[in-house]
């Protein structure tokens, strides 16, 4: 069911609105900032950007009625859309389809049923990050057109062209859903790692792309959440996924995607699940004359888990001494969902002997969780 209203006051007049618009699934996103509808665009073809997703209601036959959100058509059988948009949905209850520009005209043969929902781990509804999920579908699309994802951390920059895809209401002051695509053209207002609009500490530019127009006009916002923010040349790439801002098409609020390159590493494990290897480095530490320092070997997961994950690890001496040039260590490192990277810390007593570098083990055991060890051994000098 379409949103029955474009500007929501309140927090709590938007989560109603939600649970009314799926049925009873609710996001407990910001969801007074969600921004999900394209403005100041115009109809689009389906056939031109054949990879963009309407994300329906199951309860709900008709088409127009029943798309709440969007999604990135990204392998035969996985679309990306927005963690907010399915956060507390059941997979049963959801229902996709693609290729056509009227969503009147979707059919019960369009549309797809879905498998099962994975949300990022380290979704996090408070501060809008890693607002991705994945849906896998119950039967593969073989044939359909997917579209590559973005991987380059360092684009867009600054005034980069990208354009954004969907159903959603087409005014920032009242209620215009319309049947046909629509797309609009934007372009990257931040780059990389710089300031987005007025919106301080809360864009995020590792995990978000910041775009619009500088006069305002043009945005994504209700009706869209999910849906494909893309850069078309040389070739279409997806760079972002609809999540969030402040208000709709505003010259200081630009639109807020999640960043589809920081999510690449997790996304393809979903997809395509490898064994999660768990590695050491090695460290070089000045031992000091006095004073106990620590020394910190990082451990890492080849990709994120959705699990949690624990591995052991021991000190075993070498030429550095036990107790007199370091203290003996036992114990688990464990990594929360999403988490790759945490420290093996072992004390280093210092010493004013003068003697040339010594060095000891950290060792990692097996671990569980699924993972597999890689290298497991970090040699640790003073």
């Amino acid at each position: 069911m379409r949103r029955p209203t474009a500007a929501l006051s309140s927090v709590v007049l938007a989560v109603a609105l939600l649970a009314s618009t799926l049925g009873g699934f609710a996001s407990p996103a910001r969801a007074a900032e969600i921004r999900p509808h394209i403005i100041g665009g115009s109809i689009v073809d389906a056939a031109t950007v054949p990879w963009t997703v309407a994300v329906l209601n199951k309860s709900r036959p008709n088409g127009y009625d029943a798309q709440f959100c969007g999604g990135s058509l990204i392998d035969e059988k996985w679309v990306l859309t927005a963690a907010h948009c399915v956060d507390t949905a059941p997979a049963s209850a959801i229902d996709v389809a693609w290729g056509e520009t009227k969503l009147s005209e979707i059919t019960a043969g369009d549309r797809r049923a879905i498998r099962r929902i994975i949300v990022h781990p380290r979704w996090n509804p408070s501060a809008n990050l890693n607002d991705v999920a994945l849906l896998e579908l119950r039967t593969p699309a073989t044939g359909a057109t997917t579209i590559a994802l973005h991987t380059d951390e360092l684009t867009p920059t600054l005034g980069d062209p990208l354009s954004t895809y969907g159903w959603g209401n087409t005014s920032a002051t009242g209620t215009s859903y319309p049947d046909d695509l629509r797309g609009v053209a934007l372009q990257d207002r931040s780059g990389p790692s710089g300031a987005c609009g007025n919106y301080g500490s809360s864009f995020v530019s590792e995990h978000m792309v910041c775009a619009g127009v500088p006069s305002g006009g043009k945005d994504a916002c209700q009706g869209d959440s999910g849906g494909p923010l893309v850069a078309l040349t040389p070739s279409p790439v997806l760079v972002g996924v609809t999540s969030w801002g402040t208000g709709c098409a505003l010259a200081n609020f630009p639109g807020l995607w999640a960043r589809v390159s920081s999510y690449v590493p997790w996304i393809r494990q979903q997809i395509n699940p490898q064994p999660i290897r768990v590695s050491v480095g090695d460290v070089t530490i000045v031992e000091g004359d006095t004073k106990t320092r620590t020394a910190n070997a990082i451990v890492t997961l080849s990709s994120p888990s959705n699990v949690a994950i624990t591995v052991p690890y021991t000190t075993v001496a070498g030429t550095a001494r036990l107790a007199s040039d370091f203290t003996a260590k036992a114990s688990d490192i464990t990594f929360a969902p999403g988490q790759v990277a945490k420290a093996l810390t072992v004390s280093v007593k210092g010493d004013t002997t003068d003697e040339s570098m010594e060095r000891f083990r950290g060792e990692l055991g097996a671990p569980n969780g699924g993972a597999v060890l890689g290298r497991s051994v970090s040699t640790i000098t003073v």
